[in-house]
């Protein structure tokens, strides 16, 4: 079993990144998945997504979408219905992804920084906070 600690990161993340980037990080990890895992998760998804009837294994950005819609709505509605070791497979591939992106984002703005000579400020990352963690949910009016 994982740290307990990524499960509440991951429901964290569901509601603090914009989704674009959350079904770009999911299908990242849908195609890390070998064909049994997908099947698993597809099986999941389509057990508790009326859209998901028809989507096969292979359509990896429909799958993420769809797993990210679900998984917004209440956490581990589908995750918690795979095996626990692929689960904690999807949440630790995610947050990484999205780390990893995130660090690049961050690289990427201190490069821009050296590069304006007009003294302009950099662009904003509207998906992480203070030091590249993510940023708080906005309350929901």
């Amino acid at each position: 079993m994982g740290p307990t600690w990524i499960p509440d990161r991951y429901a964290f993340i569901l509601t603090a990144v914009r989704e674009d980037d959350l079904v770009r990080a999911h299908t990242s990890v849908l195609g890390e998945l070998d064909d049994r895992e997908r099947g698993q998760l597809l099986e999941a998804l389509q057990g508790q997504a009326l859209e998901a009837t028809g989507v096969t294994a292979g359509q990896l950005r429909t799958m993420a979408h769809l797993l990210v819609a679900a998984e917004r709505r209440a956490p581990d509605v589908v995750l918690g219905s795979v095996p626990e070791a692929l689960r904690e497979r999807v949440h630790e591939a995610v947050l990484s992804t999205l780390r990893r992106d995130e660090e690049a984002r961050l690289a990427a703005r201190r490069s821009d920084e050296r590069q304006r000579p007009d003294g302009q400020p950099p662009p904003i990352s509207l998906t992480s906070g203070e030091g590249g963690r993510p940023a708080r949910p906005r309350p929901r009016p």
